[in-house]
């Protein structure tokens, strides 16, 4: 049959046409969806996958680097039968330096019997242990899944019956100290433990455990717990007493056997016990018998009371403390990881001690006839001096309190008590600073008088000690008798926030606060005028801290941090810590040139001028007394040693006035006897006493006091006596030197017969100097020691007053303001004449003229510098 390419198919009814129609468009509009669906299903798995691949690998590269997986228990574990050794350096018979044991200062194992050996623990105690803490701890790899996936569902859904922690992760946590909730810290924990368990058996791990883990009462580690509550060696522990410890940890304070003995019996029976038995630790009968048994209570000693009292003194004291701190910071463990060490780890500690210099020490403070009774209410006061080698940072001696030592580590008033420095702060925050920074020089001038008036104490302020404002007196003057005003004046010149700055960094004073909130809301900071001038801190600051700070100016500007030890060496000879010099320069050559002058001066003419020692060996130093005198500092040093003395009552009391500084008393005392053999060697024509040399940068030039240029003759003719004593040496650097001559002393014609300014009908007139000033105006009548011989530039038409007791120019005042005044002065020297020139009689005249002084341009003028 002939194919028709023509012919049509039939067509199909409108209904199925119409149907195949709506079921093509839902077909097609369903696959459009699907594929939309596919589309965004796979976008967001390539995106899970790329962001998957990119969080996995920054979270690898996160822990690389900045999480530190590696743990080991090195140098951790202990043994009490071993002895650590204090060394000290010496000189032999040849003159070699030489370290010699202090035997007298070992550190015995015996001091903390507290470690206990995995063999020794009794079979109950491990069983314990386990069951409640990690039942599965001989067999998972460090951390254990099972309970961490429990320890997540349980925080997530509220319910958390237990943490996830492994006992090889409590050991890492115990060891470290570190207890934060931080992600890092919990992922550092685990990579830790499985490092952990790959380094040790799980024997050494438990022990480690079982002789760190915290059990109330003061008591670390199971051999400290059975002393604390059952007055018994470890192994002589029941089960029901090691079901007893082994409730403890999860909670120490909830389940303390003392203080909730129904909350630790709850726990001890019902899961400690329970959970052995179930774990077929314990039968049947040994779980009836210890669960019903009462738990008997022995109150022992805690771990530091079990301990055989040895009395060690400050300076070892000092030392056992520094090794914990400094072992725990480089190794990251706890305290009380490197006190067992110290204790019992036969560790060989090479001290920077002088025996001599400690023994002199000692000596001086255990007698009392070295310190003034000045008993209050029973109680003496007490005292701390470090003395230190400013050379290295090394401290040669220490004591931190009066008396007989009888205290086994007792409070360390030398390196741990925080007491307020006064004016002995003031070279470290002030002086040193404005030399350093160009803002003054050696004579620059400054006016002592009142900063401001206080309206809330209704007094002018600061006051000086003593109580009196001098006038126009220049940086060396007012360093070397301490002045107040000066201090504030460049401190406010300083900034409180530098002078912070750099008392902080340079010299390192730990004890200053930068910002603190009180419970109350306030806010302390020590960086105002008072505090960074004055001393008056929020907390005070540590003898050894001014002792190292002060090292630095007979160390030619060099700080060195202190130290009390060298180095130590593990039981095997290995170095663990290492404690060298780290000197830093922080003070220019010229800058420490000149403190050591003006501290010099200190010495000899000012405030501590009472020292005998400065009549055989150079000294230097800065006294410091707080209000109320709470507070007595003295930190002097002489070209070998540096020392810092603090003295007064631990709770804070006024310490009587009057007399010399107790501070300063043992100061001297003490350093004249370390000197002395220098002092016998160069008597008889051995090695000369060393000296402070100055730099070969400073340059010397006469100056006037007032101005603080150079001196002429001017100066001489003031009024104050003796003659030219407004002249003096001073010190400077380059850059300081002064070109100038002093332009502050003014000539002016000077009444012979009443001692005052002249008037045109003085018959008998010479010239002298009057000093042109700082302009003062008071809002009262203040006292200041120059008032009388100041001089102030007069108007034309200027009528001069007719009272003799205030100076001539007192009409340039307004009636309630006042230009200060000299105590205990009738008529000053700058009053006018009124009896010659406002028509006094002669009767008058003959009757009240004062005798004659002579004349003082006949005294012998000093040569010109």
């Amino acid at each position: 049959m002939e194919h028709n390419s023509s012919r049509r198919a039939p067509k199909k009814p409108g209904a199925v046409r119409a149907a195949e129609t709506v079921f093509g468009t839902i077909f097609k509009y369903f696959t459009k969806v699907m594929t939309y669906a596919l589309n965004i299903v796979m976008t967001l798995v390539l995106i899970f996958v790329i962001t998957g691949s990119i969080m996995g690998t920054v979270f690898a590269l996160y822990i690389k680097d900045y999480i530190d997986g590696s743990f080991d228990i090195d140098n951790l574990r202990v043994d009490s039968n071993l002895t650590t050794s204090i060394y000290f350096r010496d000189i032999d018979e040849l003159g070699e330096t030489v370290w010699k044991e202090d035997e007298e200062e070992r550190i015995h194992g015996t001091e903390n019997r507290l470690w206990v050996s995995y063999n020794e623990l009794p079979k109950n105690l491990i069983n314990a242990f386990v069951a409640i803490e990690d039942k599965r701890f001989f067999t998972h790899p460090g951390v254990d899944l099972n309970r961490m996936v429990k320890a997540i569902i349980g925080f997530v859904t509220g319910k958390d019956e237990g943490g996830g922690s492994t006992i090889t992760q409590q050991l890492i946590k115990n060891v470290t100290g570190d207890d934060d909730v931080r992600v890092q810290r919990k992922i550092q924990e685990i990579l830790r433990a499985l490092d952990l368990e790959k380094r040790r058996s799980k024997e050494e791990i438990f022990e480690m455990y079982i002789n760190t883990i915290y059990l109330a009462q003061g008591a670390n580690g199971v051999q400290a717990a059975a002393h604390v509550y059952f007055n018994k060696d470890v192994k002589d522990l029941t089960l029901v007493e090691c079901a007893a410890l082994a409730s403890i940890p999860q909670n120490p304070s909830k389940w303390d056997p003392v203080r909730y003995p129904e909350n630790n019996k709850k726990r001890r029976n019902d899961q400690v016990l329970w959970e052995m038995y179930q774990q077929g630790l314990i039968s049947q009968q040994e779980f009836d018998e210890a669960y019903n048994a009462e738990l008997v209570l022995s109150r022992g000693t805690d771990d530091t009371k079990t301990q055989v009292a040895v009395i060690h003194n400050y300076f070892v004291d000092a030392v056992m403390d520094q090794f914990i701190a400094d072992y725990t910071a480089q190794y990251k463990v706890s305290a009380e990881i490197a006190k067992q060490l110290l204790f019992s780890g036969g560790l060989q500690i090479y001290t920077t001690m002088d025996k001599r210099i400690q023994g002199i020490m000692e000596k001086v403070y255990e007698d009392d006839a070295n310190f003034p009774d000045t008993s209050s209410a029973g109680v003496k006061p007490e005292s701390a001096m470090v003395i230190m080698d400013q050379e290295h940072g090394d401290v040669v001696g220490l004591v931190g309190g009066r008396g007989e030592k009888t205290v086994a580590r007792g409070f360390n008033r030398a390196t741990q008590a925080k007491r307020q420095p006064g004016s002995a702060i003031k070279p470290l925050t002030v002086y040193s600073p404005a030399l350093e920074l160009g803002l003054v020089n050696y004579a620059t001038t400054f006016d002592d008088t009142p900063f401001r008036y206080d309206t809330q104490l209704k007094r002018m302020w600061p006051s000086n000690s003593p109580a009196k404002y001098e006038g126009v007196i220049n940086l060396n003057y007012a360093l070397t008798n301490s002045k107040n005003t000066v201090a504030v004046r460049i401190m406010n010149m300083l900034t409180p926030q530098t002078a912070f700055k750099f008392a902080t960094e340079k010299f390192h004073m730990s004890t200053f606060v930068d910002s603190l909130r009180m419970p109350s809301g306030e806010v302390k900071t020590d960086m105002t005028l008072s505090a960074m001038a004055l001393g008056g801190l929020t907390y005070g600051v540590k003898v050894i801290d001014m002792a190292a700070a002060y090292c630095t100016f007979p160390n030619n500007g060099v700080y060195n941090k202190s130290r009390l030890y060298i180095k130590v060496l593990d039981k095997d000879g290995n170095i663990i810590l290492s404690n060298e010099e780290q000197p830093e320069v922080i003070l220019s050559e010229e800058t420490d040139a000149l403190m050591v002058a003006m501290m010099k001066n200190v010495v000899a003419n000012g405030t501590a001028q009472k020292l005998k020692l400065q009549n055989s060996v150079d000294c230097a130093g800065k006294t410091g007394t707080t209000s109320l005198r709470r507070d007595l500092y003295y930190v002097g040093y002489t070209p070998y040693y540096t020392g810092a003395v603090w003295y007064g009552y631990d709770s804070n009391l006024e310490l009587p006035s009057g007399g010399e500084s107790p501070a300063l008393y043992l100061w001297d005392v003490i350093m004249t006897e370390i000197h002395q053999p220098y002092i016998d060697a160069a008597k008889s024509g051995g090695e000369p006493l060393k000296k402070f040399v100055n730099s070969s940068k400073i340059i010397e030039r006469y100056i006037c006091k007032d101005s603080g240029k150079l001196a002429t003759e001017n100066c001489k003719l003031d009024l104050r006596r003796p003659q030219g004593c407004r002249v003096e040496k001073a010190y400077f650097t380059q850059a300081t030197v002064p070109t100038e001559y002093c332009d502050c002393h003014v000539l002016v014609d000077y009444c012979e017969d009443w001692n005052c300014v002249a008037g045109p009908n003085c018959k008998h007139t010479h010239k002298v100097a009057l000093v042109k000033t700082p302009y003062r105006e008071f809002e009262t009548q203040t006292y200041v020691v120059d008032a009388q011989y100041t001089y102030m530039e007069l108007p034309d038409g200027y009528v001069y007053p007719s009272d003799t007791s205030l100076p001539y120019y007192i009409n340039l005042y307004p009636s309630d303001r006042y230009p200060g005044k000299t105590a205990g002065v009738q008529r000053p020297a700058n009053s006018f004449c009124v009896e010659d020139n406002y028509g006094m009689t002669d009767k008058f005249y003959s009757a009240n003229r004062p005798p004659d002084k002579g004349d003082p341009n006949k005294i012998p003028v000093a040569p010109s510098p």
